[in-house]
């Protein structure tokens, strides 16, 4: 004879089971949710310019970002960071950091419009930011203070203000 607290448990744990594959089939489906409302998308608008439409979310708001990629190259030759030893008998340290930064400052080489706000701390860098431009003009931002100036090359044209007055 089988006893009933044995057959209690043999279909406790079945439900057991049924409900954390449940409970697992949950997660991945909202995961997937997740992953698909924060990864980008980009599509093509036509117009004049081909701009391209860049959407993401943040904290679940939506967002969208017009963008006319400049064509030509980039214009700089290369970005070095310049680490100061602390003793002065040493030279310093360079390290080539131009594939680096240039991620971050999108297609105008503004920092996606944010330069006047950030520094090279804000990017993690401690020491002097050296940018040299093809033809020789170097830019050096040093320390905490010393905000990025925006550069805006192969800018998309500005659309002409109205001026018909009747």
């Amino acid at each position: 004879m089988v006893s009933f607290y044995r057959v209690a448990k043999e279909q406790l744990t079945q439900v057991v089971r049924v409900l954390y594959q449940y409970k697992k089939v949950l997660e991945t489906y909202y995961l997937y949710q997740w992953w698909i409302g924060v990864q980008p998308r980009i599509d093509t608008v036509e117009g004049r310019l081909r701009w391209k439409r860049l959407q993401y979310s943040v904290y679940g708001r939506e967002y969208a970002m017009m963008i006319a990629p400049p064509r030509g190259p980039v214009p700089y030759e290369w970005i070095s960071h310049v680490e100061q030893n602390e003793d002065d008998s040493e030279p310093p340290e360079i390290t080539d950091v131009t594939d680096e930064l240039l991620v971050y400052m999108g297609p105008y080489y503004d920092f996606h419009g944010s330069a006047s706000r950030l520094t090279p701390f804000d990017l993690g860098y401690t020491g002097t930011l050296v940018f040299r431009r093809f033809g020789g003009d170097d830019k050096i931002y040093i320390g905490k203070d010393d905000t990025f100036q925006p550069l805006t090359v192969n800018a998309p044209p500005s659309p002409a203000p109205d001026t018909n007055t009747t």
